[in-house]
């Protein structure tokens, strides 16, 4: 029997999945969390409260339960799960690429080695070291925190108007207190494409490409995808050799990687980030119900050296639906009465999953200042002519209402 060791903050739909894939393998399980969480000791086999920056206590930790893997599910640890991975010649990655793949200014310079597309950019430890001096840089510009996850923190300037502002807030959100400023690189739609491939050793499994749409009221806020991508030729060559060069350059041999981005006007594909993990919200989830493919299970049984599914996916046929996932956000705030459908959908849908044991009755934030989604609604329909007539109108047809 295999024993796991799994690292992550916030528990969440990732470690939910994790959790009901290793018992459907009969893994054990050995959580590491920064806090208590009752209802996550209750169903792992072992569970520790520790520090991520202190690995000799990882270490030790993982030599005792004498652990076979180890996979993290945020940010966060990913250095620390690199780290006791080599430490201990496990399954894993350099720790060195994983730190630039986290890090805003890291993978901005990352790209610079591996020779693709990447935006000018200036870096400030904090945002108090910003004095009012004249930008190296073209605006429009984009404001980030240089270590966080998500959109949070973000704000796009057409000017310096604001800029002082903006450097603060995305310090709050940044782990180390440091800020990014980067020439922003428009995008002449709301949809980017993002993506969760996998790779072991010099493989990359493509199944998870998917394009991702934004809202004109929140534009740095992902709101639904559709399944399957369609790109030209062309397209495909610099999409792949973009996300391989960059893997390539930073080492990476082994797990999941979040990617986004989107097309220059010149055809270049920029990307916006990988996250050296999973994404959230059910993603990989919806992947399965695409093309049947289970990265989860993936995920976890190459982290603990089992190849079996991993050769087994490479016969396995791939179902190719046409399918939309919607992450349903409420547009002002307010408590949650219900979540809209119209009739005519409902026999599309396929799952309603609410996030983070969200109900009915519960306050909820507008979409800028919410944290997560409160509900995914996930439709397949026959046709991508059929999806796409849906997804032009579909914040009239699903929506939250407010008491």
């Amino acid at each position: 029997m295999a024993k796991l060791m799994i690292l992550c903050t916030t528990p969440d739909e990732r470690l939910e999945m994790v959790l009901k894939e290793a018992g459907k393998l009969g893994y054990e399980t050995v959580f590491c969390g920064e806090k208590e969480y009752e209802p996550v000791r209750q169903i792992v086999d072992a569970f520790y409260v520790t520090d991520w920056s202190d690995i000799a206590e990882l270490v030790k930790i993982a030599k005792d339960e004498q652990i076979d893997g180890i996979v993290g599910l945020c940010d966060a640890v990913m250095t620390a799960v690199a780290k006791v991975a080599e430490e201990l010649k496990l399954p894993g990655n350099p720790p060195k690429g994983i730190e630039k793949m986290i890090s805003k200014s890291g993978f901005r310079a990352l790209q610079k080695e591996a020779g693709v597309f990447c935006p000018r950019n200036v870096i400030y430890e904090t945002a108090m070291d910003y004095s009012g001096e004249e930008l190296p840089l073209h605006y429009p510009v984009i404001v980030k925190p240089v270590l966080s996850s998500s959109s949070h923190g973000m704000t796009v300037l057409q000017n310096e108007d604001g800029l002082k502002e903006a450097l603060c807030e995305a310090a709050k959100i940044s782990r180390n207190g440091a800020v990014s400023i980067e020439e922003f690189v428009e995008n002449d739609s709301l949809r980017i494409i993002e993506a969760d491939v996998f790779v072991v050793g010099e493989d990359i499994l493509w199944d998870g490409v998917r394009f991702s749409y934004r809202l004109e009221n929140a534009p740095l806020r992902p709101a639904y995808d559709v399944y399957p991508v369609v790109m030209s030729e062309e397209e495909e060559r610099e999409f792949k050799h973009t996300i391989e060069a960059i893997l390539k350059t930073a080492k990476i041999r082994l797990g999941e990687y979040n990617v986004e981005g989107y097309f220059t006007k010149e055809g270049r594909f920029f990307i916006l980030e990988i996250n050296p993990r999973q994404a959230g919200h059910y993603n990989p989830q919806n992947i399965e119900t695409y093309c049947g493919l289970n990265l989860t299970k993936l995920l976890i049984t190459t982290a603990v050296g089992d190849m079996s599914y991993y050769e087994e996916q490479k016969t396995m046929p791939r179902l190719r639906r046409n399918v939309l996932t919607y992450s349903i956000f409420s547009m002002e705030d307010g408590v949650l009465d219900h979540i809209h459908i119209d009739s005519g959908l409902r026999e599309k849908m396929e799952i309603m999953r609410y996030l983070h044991g969200q109900k009915e009755g519960d306050a909820v934030l507008n979409i800028v200042d919410a944290v997560r989604p409160i509900a995914q609604a996930v439709f397949v329909f026959d046709s991508a002519e059929e999806l796409e007539s849906v997804r032009v109108r579909l914040t009239d047809r699903v929506y939250a209402v407010l008491k």
